[in-house]
């Protein structure tokens, strides 16, 4: 059989896989399965090796893994090249960063995007069948990197800079992809302004447009030569302690699509997957690539051109989605969560940045 390239979007692992290594065989099994040792799995990496685990989470969200953990999973997902230009990648500061990049390059797994050198920015070249492939990896400073250390190095998102890069890279690319950490959180849809930057890339010369950030699987669109995954949700994220209780992301981010290709970069087929709780990967099905005319993209276009259309879809995410997955998320029971404190709810907080990105 002949090898193949699967895209995926952010392995994040903490959490459980953790605090319940022994499981993680369990967990990969069904979607180990898919991968031969010559395929080749690109995917945006959110996890720092620290080099030990965390299992209580106050504030923020630290993402972070014990190396042991984050060595298995690579083996697991046959992970090849990563993107580390993402909010995550600076959470361990300088040592997570020196001990996530030393596991890598100890394992022969390329990577780009951040690092302590500036060369751990630079594109990544490599063969596959009969072409050159160039992959490049970016973070949009709205997903709120941490970037407090001046001896850390990160690529962050410029259209022009990028355009620029894509223009050099042609001379030495037969296809180019750039992997992009962009978007809303948790949210289905795209902005008008990531739509024309995306368009504007492929008219450069880009061939595939990789994103993620969101952990919600969002519309693809066929455009001109090349194809655009704004979003390709979650392959994992560890389900985690908080105030002393089991917890999980919002139930929406709990699928993802693996898309594989052929060796002449032609799409194969699309996989989805899901994240049990616990943590335990399914294969839900494989699909022929949806048409960017779904229901789902045009939703997404009447809401970028239409006021009235963009306010419903922004309460029924941050008001009616916050109160199900309130009451019916993973680890939550209905009548329990009724009976216990008042909910309360949060401020919209992609609210500011999502008119900004829509009004320019």
């Amino acid at each position: 059989m002949k090898p193949s390239i699967y895209l995926s979007g952010d392995v994040a692992l903490h959490g459980l896989f953790d605090m319940d290594r022994e499981g993680n065989p369990a967990r990969f099994e069904e979607i180990a399965g898919l991968f031969n040792d010559s395929d080749l799995h690109i995917a945006n990496l959110e996890a720092i090796a620290s080099g030990h685990s965390q299992d209580e989470y106050s504030g923020k969200v630290h993402l972070s893994t014990s190396t042991e953990v984050l060595a298995e999973v690579i083996k697991y997902l046959s992970l090849k090249i990563v993107n580390l230009a993402n909010n995550h990648a600076l959470d361990g500061g300088v040592e997570g960063l020196i001990n996530t990049i030393g596991l890598l390059d100890k394992l022969g797994v390329r990577h780009t995007g951040a690092g302590f050198k500036k060369e751990h920015l630079e594109p990544i070249l490599f063969s596959f069948g009969n072409l050159t492939i160039a992959f490049a990896g970016y973070v949009h400073p709205g997903t709120n990197p941490r970037d407090e250390d001046p001896k850390l190095f990160m690529n962050y998102y410029d259209p022009g800079r990028i355009i620029d890069q894509i223009q050099t890279l042609k001379h030495n690319a037969d296809r180019i992809i750039l992997s992009l950490h962009w978007g809303l959180d948790y949210s289905n849809f795209f902005t008008a302004r990531q739509q024309y930057d995306a368009r504007r890339f492929i008219d450069s010369g880009a061939d595939i447009i990789m994103g993620h950030h969101p952990h919600v699987v969002q519309s693809i669109e066929r455009y001109s030569h090349g194809i655009i995954f704004y979003s390709l949700g979650q392959i994992c994220f560890g389900d985690f302690i908080w105030e002393g209780k089991l917890r999980a992301l919002k139930r929406k981010t709990k699928t993802g699509i693996l898309v594989k290709f052929s060796d002449s970069l032609k799409i194969r087929s699309v996989i989805r997957t899901r994240e049990l709780a616990g943590n335990r990967i399914k294969i839900l099905r494989r699909k022929e690539l949806p048409e960017k005319n779904s229901s789902l993209y045009r939703l997404n276009l009447l809401r970028n051109r239409m006021k009235l259309i963009y306010y419903i879809l922004l309460i029924k995410e941050s008001l009616i989605d916050r109160v199900t997955e309130y009451l019916f998320g993973y680890y939550r029971n209905p009548l329990v969560q009724f009976l216990s404190t008042p909910f309360k709810i949060r401020k919209v907080r992609y609210l500011r940045h999502d008119l900004n990105e829509s009004s320019q």
